[in-house]
């Protein structure tokens, strides 16, 4: 019996307060476990070498997010479905599984686009906290706002909403 063989444990490398709410398999890659206000990512030793080249892989716990079980975007795309699909009668496991994976690529691609408009709110809070009150004869602003690679961000953004369009179309062709 090699030490990858051995039963794992695990503690989550978290910075803010929050118990664990949910651990979700996702298929045929990994587990996640959501507190709160953040999201980690646990892999196996036969999820990380499934040829068992390594008989000393361990298993690997990381933060990927800072949104957890109470952002909207998590609870709504990938927890709902994952407590929603095995009471679908009408899908098999494979097609659960399918179903599955594509509502957690739904979430992955609305996180990025949340992360693309917060750069820009984060500016946007920026310039309203060092705004010059009204009625003062100054002739410049004492703050403006620059959103430093915004033509990037902007590109990131477009390119993840059409992604999240496209993934979401496809979850009616599971179900007909």
């Amino acid at each position: 019996m090699f030490p990858r063989d051995n039963a794992g444990s695990f503690q989550v490398p978290s910075t803010k307060e929050g118990a664990i709410k949910l651990i979700c398999e996702v298929p045929s890659r990994h587990l996640e476990i959501y507190t709160p206000h953040e999201t980690f990512l646990m892999q196996t030793p036969d999820g990380i070498d499934p040829d068992r080249t390594n008989p000393n892989a361990m298993w690997v716990n990381a933060k990927t997010h800072d949104v957890g079980s109470a952002s909207p975007i998590v609870a709504s795309t990938f927890i709902t479905a994952f407590e929603m699909l095995p009471r679908a009668g009408q899908l098999d496991k494979s097609a659960r599984d399918d179903v599955l994976s594509l509502m957690y690529a739904i979430k992955e691609t609305l996180l990025q686009c949340a992360h693309a408009k917060d750069a820009q709110q984060t500016e946007l809070l920026k310039f309203q906290a060092k705004r010059l009150p009204q009625g003062t004869q100054a002739q410049a602003h004492a703050y403006f706002p620059v959103i430093h690679n915004l033509d990037g961000l902007v590109t990131a953004f477009l390119i993840a909403a059409r992604r999240a369009v496209t993934e979401i179309c496809q979850i009616p062709g599971h179900f007909f």
